[in-house]
């Protein structure tokens, strides 16, 4: 096996890890809207938690992403979309406890990170297509 095919199977298995992340994350935030409403407060903010440290593990693939595809400005772009999502988590964490404030962030949040994932996954399916 040469260096350029290992190379590739690496680049793939990553980027599938970081696309099972955001999916996850997405699953996530589906499942915190119920939990808000359903007053489940200790697993809304465990919820929130897992969401924050999944997001601080997405932003440091992003800047191994940055490197790897310092070329490719469509990829560039939307992994500095993703400090939009960082923004929202702040506001989640400014209002722990006040579920009304949380959903009204969370309600900000969902487009805009369904359009950050279309947008990546878009990006990343030439390098997904393996």
């Amino acid at each position: 096996m040469n260096f350029a095919t290992l190379f590739e199977e690496k680049q793939y298995e990553f980027i599938s890890q970081y696309f099972g992340m955001v999916n996850t994350i997405q699953e996530a935030l589906n499942y915190l809207e119920p939990c808000l409403s359903d007053l489940a407060a200790e697993e809304a903010e465990f919820i929130i938690s897992e969401i924050h440290l999944s997001l601080e593990q997405l932003a440091e693939s992003n800047t191994l992403l940055n490197r790897v595809f310092y070329e490719q400005e469509g990829i560039l772009d939307a992994l500095a979309q993703f400090d939009d999502l960082i923004e929202y988590m702040w506001m989640m964490d400014d209002h722990s406890g006040d579920s009304t404030v949380i959903k009204g962030v969370l309600q900000e949040l969902m487009p805009v990170f369904s359009k950050w994932k279309s947008t990546i996954e878009s990006e990343f399916i030439p390098y997904l297509s393996h």
